[in-house]
């Protein structure tokens, strides 16, 4: 996310995409939706094969934690 925050997108999409890879549900959320919207929000365009989208795609469907069990309250 400091990558993002810095304005390094690509850099941030290719770690975003290295930890979706690695089956990080959130990373997914987030490179499938740098991967839809790049063109119009930061002026770049970035690609990933079908498989990956498939299994970004499938990570990103799963619930999301609630707060409680990220906490660890």
């Amino acid at each position: 996310m400091e990558q993002h925050k810095l304005g390094n997108w690509s850099h941030a999409y290719g770690r975003f995409s290295a930890l979706a890879d690695g089956g990080d549900a959130e990373a997914a959320r987030i490179a499938l939706f740098m991967l839809r919207h790049g063109s119009e929000m930061y002026g770049l365009k970035w690609g990933a094969s079908q498989p990956q989208i498939d299994q970004w795609t499938k990570l990103a469907l799963q619930p999301k934690p609630s707060l409680e069990a990220v906490s660890g309250d």
